[in-house]
């Protein structure tokens, strides 16, 4: 072992050292490692699945369906379309194009690369990653749609048309209509099929499949859920005798079909959370605004004109009743609101040959 001798004097540039970085949950990496100036190029199936991952470590790197490109794909499609990959000013990953692609948000030119979403290229579900990506603890489950597509469909799809058919039997009062039970379950089915087949046409527009059992279940799920909600809420009512909340309880049931949407868009779509709201307020928006201009045009007046119409137990009631004399000196007033209650009649129209 060497001897270091005593006459040699030894300092220590403390401006020189660099203390480790504590590490955080969310970000394993210590900052004296590199920035890495490459990327992985992952092609993903309809699953979200990754089908094949490819490593560039220089750019920019081009993404195209023609052989000019670094990154070559295999379509059908004649026309030309290529993307580049490269850094902007503040080191950050874009993807540029000359002709519009699409992206989560919608259909663009220039997108700000997030490793937990893919873009659209030639019929291809494509995501850019490095070597220091770190996974979110709270990003959106990559299997949501596998899971919904299985036996969860099976129980969702069962559980609506059950509550189908026990709101006909609910209103067969004497018992001798059997048949609409089987009625109401097969207009079940239809129109959860026609509600998951158009978010399956916006699926495959944005995407590579259409996600049609996924979109079911998750319509089932809303059906059973909506239901749930206005019985208890009808119940809430007829419990305390709350007529004027009972009378725009439909704001409470867009709400809900707001929030399938939102799931729909969010979940199965994989939009941008932006996105999903929007999509939430104006599908749930337009339809609540079509009601009430057509309750308004009708009565002037935007609350609903009908009145509870399933019976509860009377021991739900705990509102108390009106005396039989303030019920008669009410009945003025009854009368004269049901008579505003009636629908007019278009004018110059004469409905009398069709027996009314």
């Amino acid at each position: 072992m060497a001897l270091i001798p005593d006459d040699v004097a030894h300092t220590v540039d403390a401006s020189a050292s660099t203390a480790p970085a504590s590490s955080a949950r969310d970000e394993p990496q210590l900052v004296s490692v590199p920035l890495d100036t490459g990327l992985f190029i992952e092609l993903l199936d309809k699953h979200e699945q990754v089908s094949q991952r490819i490593r560039f470590d220089t750019l920019p790197v081009t993404i195209g369906n023609h052989y000019r490109c670094d990154h070559i794909i295999d379509t059908d499609e004649a026309a030309v379309q290529s993307v580049v990959v490269e850094r902007d000013e503040a080191n950050r990953l874009r993807v540029r194009a000359s002709n519009a692609f699409w992206a989560p948000g919608g259909s663009t030119r220039d997108w700000i690369v997030d490793p937990e979403f893919a873009f659209m290229l030639a019929g291809e579900r494509i995501r850019i990653r490095t070597r220091d990506y770190a996974p979110q603890h709270r990003r959106m489950s990559s299997d949501v749609i596998r899971r919904l597509s299985g036996w969860t469909l099976l129980v969702a799809l069962a559980g609506a048309i059950g509550l189908g058919a026990f709101q006909a039997w609910l209103i067969d009062i004497d018992g001798v209509r059997t048949s609409q039970y089987v009625t109401a379950a097969f207009a079940v089915v239809g129109m959860l099929s026609l509600w998951a087949g158009a978010w399956g046409i916006v699926s495959k527009l944005t995407g590579k499949s259409t996600h049609f059992l996924a979109h079911l279940s998750l319509a089932a799920i809303g059906m059973i859920v909506s239901v749930i909600v206005e019985f208890v809420f009808d119940s809430v009512t007829y419990a305390f005798d709350l007529k004027t909340l009972w009378q725009y309880g439909n704001i409470v049931v867009w709400a809900v079909l707001g929030a399938l949407v939102w799931a729909h868009a969010r979940l199965i779509v994989r939009t941008r959370a932006a996105s999903a709201w929007i999509a939430a307020f104006v599908v749930a928006g337009s339809v609540l605004a079509i009601e009430w201009t057509s309750s308004f045009n009708a009565r002037s007046t935007f609350a609903q004109s009908a009145t509870l119409n399933e019976a509860r137990p009377p021991s739900w009631r705990i509102a108390s009743g009106v005396s039989l004399d303030s019920f008669q000196k009410s009945a003025a007033r009854l009368e004269a609101a049901a008579e505003a209650l009636k629908s007019e009649k278009p004018e110059g129209m004469d409905l009398g040959q069709y027996g009314e």
